[in-house]
């Protein structure tokens, strides 16, 4: 007996040594990279956190689950593969995912991914559990406690004293760090601190945000949204409200523009049922494109301008090709500076689609047109089982009905004319 407990106390002191964060080198490796070390035969954990790290849920989460099943199967009992495995089936599969997570948190206690793994599954709507969810971020911090990970659920903590204690404990942990990323955390630190402090109290801490803020400021000013959001709710708080005005439009470029565009849509008739006869929408489509020429030279940040203009230059008559290629390539540039994920129908498939349809760099359309394609066939969309309603499977298929895009025989052909070996008629590209 004394030697099992001798040899427990070993393996907890070998685990306490498990680092709380991957090596800075890790993470800021590309998924290429870290998949071109992996086959190489480097087998670091943090590799493998990485790649689960980089690897998007949608359109179908659970990508790596085999992957990480096959690894566990010639090692059974190992608790590091016991938490990829398990994080990598949070969404496909959760409830499996929490027996695989609680397999690794009782192999390796010392181990602090499987409680931060379950605390993001106890956090979600559909396994929903303060409880569990309390009881692992306590165990998460009680090994990490420098990490500001272990706060990532503050908004999820229902008791006030509870809340208060973490918020104290969160505070000198942000006054210390400088990563822009971690922006995210100070907004969760403002919200607990206005919701267990007495009202007559709020100037007092409305003058703590600002200094907050002040602290922000200090940061390299970068694109990060973390950061500008963080400093945008900052502003609010404190009430600098023409300062957050101005990080609003960062974060949403497209805002000022919308307030013209989508009362226009409607005075339009291109959003009603309404049938326009055909002089009616021509005459329409006339006046749409030459007020897309206006919009994109006021609010040439916005990427929902240039894609308006995309679509609707070539219904006036003095549209030239030159315009064409310039409004491709911004809707192109907006996608690169900020992805907007998997979808249906991707950016670059829009453009390709225009340009094409107009002879306009057709080896560039043809580029674009087989990166959507890849894009695509990773679809259909499977909803992540934490958050995905009872009916969500018929959503889904209801929402990839409407949002099929059309095809243009003449684009189609012309295309297939081009390069026809990956562009199938069994997917709707044009």
């Amino acid at each position: 007996m004394l030697l099992l407990v001798l040899l427990v106390a070993i393996g907890l002191a070998q685990d306490a040594h498990s680092p709380c964060q991957a090596p800075a080198e890790i993470r800021g490796l590309t998924i290429e990279q870290v998949r071109s070390r992996l086959r190489a035969g480097q087998d670091d954990f943090f590799l493998h956190m990485q790649l689960l790290h980089l690897t998007p849920s949608v359109p179908k989460p659970g990508a790596l689950a085999s992957e990480f099943e096959q690894k566990l199967r010639e090692h059974p009992s190992d608790g590091r593969l016991l938490c990829l495995y398990g994080r990598a089936l949070i969404g496909k599969n959760t409830p499996e995912a929490i027996v695989q997570l609680n397999r690794a948190a009782t192999a390796r206690p010392a181990l602090p991914w499987p409680y931060a793994a379950l605390a993001e599954i106890y956090a979600s709507r559909n396994f929903a559990d303060e409880g569990k969810l309390l009881a692992n971020v306590r165990a998460y911090r009680r090994l990490c406690p420098a990490n500001p990970d272990g706060f990532r659920h503050l908004d999820k903590v229902t008791d006030a004293a509870e809340a208060a204690a973490w918020a104290r404990e969160l505070r000198p942990l942000l006054e210390r760090i400088t990563d822009p990323e971690d922006g995210r955390y100070w907004r969760l630190l403002w919200a607990a601190e206005f919701r267990v402090t007495p009202q007559t109290e709020y100037d007092t801490l409305r003058a703590k945000v600002a200094a907050d803020v002040k602290r922000l400021e200090t940061l390299p000013q970068t694109e990060n949204r973390m950061l500008l959001v963080a400093l945008w709710d900052g502003y609010k708080l404190s009430g600098q409200m023409d300062t957050a005005e101005r990080i609003l439009r960062k974060l949403n470029p497209d805002q000022d523009f919308m307030r013209i565009y989508d009362p226009w849509i409607e005075k339009a008739g291109l959003r009603s049922r309404t049938v326009l006869t055909e002089e009616k929408r021509q005459a329409v489509m006339r006046e749409y494109a030459r007020l897309s020429a206006e919009w994109i030279a006021k609010w040439p940040d916005s990427p929902l301008a240039w894609s308006v203009r995309l679509r609707a230059m070539t219904a006036a008559p003095d549209w030239t090709r030159e315009e064409l290629e310039q409004a491709g390539e911004e809707c192109l540039k907006f996608e690169a500076k900020r992805p907007i994920g998997w979808t249906y129908i991707p950016p670059g498939l829009r453009v390709a689609q225009t340009w094409v349809r107009y002879g306009i760099r057709l080896k560039d359309s043809i580029r674009l047109a087989e990166g959507s394609l890849d894009q695509i066939l990773l679809g259909p969309e499977e909803l992540s089982d934490l958050t995905a309603r009872p009916n969500a499977a018929e959503s889904a298929k209801m929402r990839i009905s409407e949002s099929r895009p059309r095809r243009n025989g003449e684009a189609t052909r012309e295309l297939h004319r081009k390069k026809p070996s990956r562009l199938t008629a069994n997917v709707r590209i044009i």
